[in-house]
């Protein structure tokens, strides 16, 4: 099991169930090649930490900015959750370096999709 404590620090957390760190990090293809590993692939994590990121994003738009009308929220709240930020605060954690993947995505750990993904799992396993 990879060692998560400088992860932990890093983030000022102390996870009580360090599988739901580990499950953010093991990505399908990662469980593909090891079918006999106990671990869960992070697509549900990775929904959830969708949704929470949503809700905090538009939360903090809607008490925080000034009066703005739902549509430019809207265009804030998405620039804020898109891919290439998401990706961005991944790159800045350092997240790729946590990653299970598959052999076939094991290069391409460093992409957009999946440091997204894996910054939207982090997020689910933290909620």
């Amino acid at each position: 099991m990879k060692d998560f404590s400088t992860l932990e620090k890093q983030l000022d957390l102390k996870f009580k169930n360090k599988d739901l760190l580990v499950q953010a990090f093991c990505h399908r293809s990662y469980l593909n090649e090891n079918p006999n590993s106990n671990l869960e692939h992070n697509e549900r994590l990775e929904f959830l930490g969708d949704a929470v990121l949503d809700l905090v994003v538009a939360e903090t738009l809607h008490e925080r900015t000034p009066p703005l009308d739902e549509g430019r929220m809207t265009q804030l709240k998405a620039d804020v959750v898109s891919r290439r930020t998401l990706a961005e605060q991944a790159r800045r954690l350092g997240l790729a370096q946590h990653a299970r993947l598959g052999p076939g995505l094991r290069g391409r750990a460093q992409s957009q999709a999946v440091l997204a993904n894996l910054y939207e799992a982090l997020i689910g396993a933290i909620h």
